[in-house]
């Protein structure tokens, strides 16, 4: 693109830097000629984070910041069952970001890292299409029935603390209450690929390793989870976080990240063809429920813009997982 949002050499904030998405958005941010200021939640974190920076771009492109997390470890186990201690302090976070965002002339472009339980969760044997005007409207009201908060919930609260939280955004956007800066939201469904360091939370793309070693974990979250879609967390979705914050084209939109229908037989089948049948003999393969995943998804945007810097569409399942499993083996 002749002309962008920021100019290079800006500074950038990622937050949760650490993460599996966040650390590949930093370094797309790197890789285009932008400083990264990544938020850390301790110490140690700040420290191999800013060590593997400064190694791969040099000093002085990279710095963290330390930003406490204000929950005891183990309190969020309790609290996702209650959307008032879930769900309100998200939307009411996300109002306070933004408004204090408007506030600083300095920013230019804002990119949410939305997800796709903003839009649905899993609805099997029923046809609808994933767009950008779609609304998890299901998860809100299931979350917000009335007491008791059980355990049964959490994955409606979960969803709907995505959904509010990026629907008073766009609120805030319609009613002019925040301005000065572009705003874009990025909707990804299952995220694999790439892992950059082996200290980071490798969050999904810790999975199919966890598979591989036979985690109970990781093997019970698969198989539970129901179909999804995968979409890369490198080439695309981190990608796509750079093309929100510098296209000037790209402003007030919604782009959802969605690649390749699979369910937990189809990745075992392609893991297997990866590593060797012998590799995941142990793992068993579920019966057939009679539930199909009919969903379709509308990702031409996000496509048309990936194809516009380069790339050749949205990366699949086989794909993904070689280069999950590929750079964990290379950082071994």
């Amino acid at each position: 693109m002749s002309s962008t949002t920021i100019p290079k050499g800006s500074i950038v904030l990622v937050t949760g830097v650490t993460g599996y998405l966040g650390m590949h958005v930093a370094n797309q941010v790197l890789l285009d000629g932008y400083k990264v200021r990544g938020t850390v939640r301790d110490s140690e974190k700040a420290r191999w984070t800013q060590e593997h920076f400064d190694k791969t771009y040099g000093k002085g492109n990279f710095e963290v910041s330390i930003v406490k997390d204000l929950a005891a470890e183990g309190a969020f186990d309790e609290i996702i069952k209650d959307p008032n201690k879930v769900i309100t302090p998200i939307v009411n976070g996300m109002e306070f970001l933004l408004r204090a965002a408007s506030n600083q002339s300095s920013i230019k472009s804002f990119v949410y890292t939305s997800s796709s339980s903003a839009l649905s969760l899993t609805r099997l044997n029923e046809r609808y299409t994933l767009n950008k005007d779609l609304w998890n409207e299901t998860s809100v009201k299931a979350a917000w029935a009335p007491p008791p908060y059980s355990a049964d919930r959490a994955a409606d609260v979960y969803a709907a603390s995505k959904t509010q939280a990026e629907q008073k955004a766009w609120e805030l956007l319609k009613n002019h209450e925040i301005t000065g800066f572009k705003f874009n939201s990025i909707n990804p469904n299952f995220l694999l690929g790439s892992i950059l360091h082996q200290k980071q939370n490798k969050s999904t793309g810790g999975m199919p390793l966890g598979m591989l070693h036979n985690s109970p974990q990781a093997i019970e979250f698969l198989s539970a989870i129901g179909p999804q879609w995968v979409v890369n967390v490198e080439d695309v979705v981190a990608k796509l976080h750079v093309i929100a914050l510098i296209d000037p084209a790209v402003s007030g939109e919604r782009l959802l990240a969605y690649a390749e229908k699979f369910d937990y037989n189809k990745l075992i089948e392609t893991m297997s063809k990866l590593v060797g049948d012998d590799a995941m003999k142990n793992i068993e393969r579920e019966e057939e429920s009679g539930g199909k995943d009919l969903s379709e998804v509308d990702v031409a945007r996000s496509e048309e813009l990936l194809r516009g810097v380069g790339l050749q569409g949205l990366k699949g399942l086989e794909q993904s997982l070689k280069e999950c499993l590929d750079s964990a083996a290379a950082l071994q």
